[in-house]
């Protein structure tokens, strides 16, 4: 009974001496990691453009040499990347943004299909009033009135260009998971003392990338090829 008494005593003292180095070295090692992400510790905010590829898809589907460059606003993609101190990351895609941004694409191109019917019709010889509400009697420069333009629309469509843009789901900027499946992340993270960032996904992949943060802004000075990352973030208010 006392030799296993002995025995249960050493094995305890083992015990928790491992422990408590287990502890130290965990403590020491959250320290550092801590001194040096800190200042990426909290939320930070962009806007991804993604204008480009709205005007290009647009015009490609109007054709005629149809440019949209100026009639076509800014459409952005927000998208908030949050460095909690746990060492755990996550960069999200706002769906909410995502679909303002089609929806004034399309509503862009639903003014522009209207612009090339009236100007079609006008060219045939048709005189067009675009609004109803706006017809009067003087005559156009053809010397002819003609249906509204959007009244010949709804009429030869059986909806609205509006509607018709619409329906047609045209891929005017890219599909919200496509989206996400460029920017969004869920994951771990740990700087060193460089400011090398290190992302680790789920699935065990790993990349690292160079950065700097300071006045309300972080700067990814270095590319990202597998994670991809807009290069520049403000801090979220």
């Amino acid at each position: 009974m006392k030799y296993k008494r002995t025995e249960m005593r050493k094995l305890t003292a083992l015990l928790m001496g491992l422990l408590l180095l287990a502890l130290t070295a965990c403590g020491k090692q959250t320290l550092i990691a801590t001194d040096y992400a800190k200042p990426l510790y909290g939320t930070w905010q962009t806007d991804v453009d993604v204008t480009k590829e709205a005007v290009q898809t647009a015009e490609e589907w109007l054709g005629h040499d149809i440019d949209l460059s100026e009639a076509m606003p800014q459409l952005t993609v927000h998208v908030t990347f949050t460095f909690n101190t746990d060492g755990t990351c996550e960069r999200t895609v706002s769906q909410e943004s995502w679909t303002a941004a089609r929806l004034t694409a399309e509503a862009v191109l639903a003014s522009a299909l209207t612009d090339l019917t009236e100007a079609r019709l006008i060219a045939a010889g048709v005189g067009v009033n675009v609004n109803p509400a706006e017809q009067s009697e003087e005559t156009t420069e053809n010397g002819t009135e003609g249906p509204d333009t959007e009244a010949l629309i709804e009429q030869t469509l059986g909806m609205s260009a509006e509607e018709y843009v619409t329906r047609l789901n045209l891929d005017l900027i890219p599909d919200y998971e496509t989206v996400c499946e460029r920017y969004a992340f869920q994951g771990n993270f740990s700087v060193d003392e460089n400011s090398n960032l290190t992302l680790k996904a789920a699935d065990g992949t790993e990349e690292t990338v160079s950065f700097l943060a300071g006045n309300g802004t972080l700067v990814f000075t270095t590319e990202m090829n597998g994670f991809s990352t807009p290069a520049m973030f403000t801090a979220a208010e």
